[in-house]
């Protein structure tokens, strides 16, 4: 099931960079911050096997939008001197909160009160995922496309 996921990923990498490209790297950002934001809710609604690979699909679709306008902002924020640290540390935290958001999910999984706790790990994630997004993307300003950045360097 995985697989479907990472294939979906490293099919839409292109696709979402040259749509940044075109309509800015925010407007990718809100897109596939809100797509990625529901995603876990898609979980709840059947087990069939087909439908869990469409899910899985959306999510890829979704993840490589977020990584790939994440990293460009990351890389555009950084002085090239201090990219390889801010880049570790960057993946660095990406895994440790992947690794706490997991266990949270097998906490909230084994310590419920709910008659469905996977309703409520389901819907923990799309909260919690929904609430970073309204949190930060209004804080997010558009990076410089090259040519702006080339003007100010240039006066």
């Amino acid at each position: 099931m995985f697989n479907v996921l990472v294939v979906a990923k490293f099919s839409f990498y292109p696709i979402w960079g040259s749509w940044s490209d075109q309509h800015g790297a925010k407007r990718v950002l809100i897109v596939s911050g809100l797509l990625f934001s529901v995603s876990p809710l898609l979980w709840i609604f059947s087990d069939h096997l087909f439908y869990l690979f469409f899910v899985q699909t959306c999510r890829g679709i979704a993840w490589a939008g977020f990584e790939v306008v994440s990293f460009k902002f990351l890389l555009d924020a950084t002085n090239p001197g201090n990219r390889a640290t801010y880049v570790s540390y960057y993946s660095a935290l990406s895994g440790t909160l992947a690794v706490g958001g997991s266990m949270l999910g097998s906490f909230s999984l084994n310590n419920h009160v709910f008659s469905s706790p996977s309703f409520l790990v389901f819907g923990l994630a799309a909260l919690t995922k929904l609430f970073a997004c309204g949190f930060f993307l209004g804080r997010i300003k558009e990076p410089p496309t090259i040519a702006e950045a080339s003007l100010k360097t240039s006066w």
